[in-house]
């Protein structure tokens, strides 16, 4: 913890290992990173939101912490943008311990369908970006489990059915982390992909 302010640590109920929450002064705040990937897995907030919450800030202060770990900051973006905007000096900042970017990643994601009034469409948007860790989690089962080690012409002739059940397998978790269903999932997937 940082020597200004009071910090308590404790054991996070989401998975992140060590938390501290520190109320730091804007001198000492204004080296905190903004990592792109971390930002994008974020909804951008309407006009009228961030208006509001620039309105909250301004009155009341800043009343969540600002997420960081490792001084890059995990949640709270438009936060402290307003903070620095406005030159408010003071305000909280918890920081988070997490085994690697995979799980930092996934924690954002998370914790975004987990507050937010989102639509169908902006939940399986949100969940879509877990597809690449889906992805890897099952490669990496497959891998422990020892691969497979059918012959070739075995493979060859139970690829498609693999392909496919792979598919219908990340649209299902993918699905499950929305809260919306596979056919959703997918007809999101195709709009992105296509842009209509």
């Amino acid at each position: 913890c940082r020597e200004v302010g009071k910090c308590v640590g404790r054991k996070s109920r989401n998975g992140a290992e060590n938390e501290q929450i520190s109320v730091l002064k804007g001198s000492d705040n204004l080296d905190l990173k903004i990592d792109e990937d971390y930002k994008q897995c974020l909804p951008e907030l309407s006009k009228e939101e961030y208006t509001e919450l620039e309105k909250s800030i301004v009155k009341d202060g800043v009343l969540n912490p600002i997420l960081v770990w490792n001084e890059v900051i995990i949640d709270g973006h438009n936060r402290y943008a307003i903070c620095k905007a406005h030159h408010i000096e003071n305000f909280p900042i918890k920081e988070i311990t997490f085994g690697s970017k995979d799980e930092a990643l996934e924690w954002i994601l998370k914790n975004q369908l987990g507050r937010r009034n989102l639509t169908d469409f902006q939940r399986n948007k949100i969940a879509l970006k877990y597809e690449a860790v889906i992805a890897k989690r099952m490669k990496e089962r497959q891998s422990a489990a020892g691969g497979d080690k059918r012959s070739v012409n075995a493979k060859n002739i139970a690829s498609d059915h693999l392909v496919n059940s792979d598919k219908t397998t990340k649209r299902a978790e993918l699905a499950k982390i929305a809260g919306t269903s596979q056919g959703s999932i997918q007809r999101t997937k195709l709009i992105l992909d296509k842009g209509t």
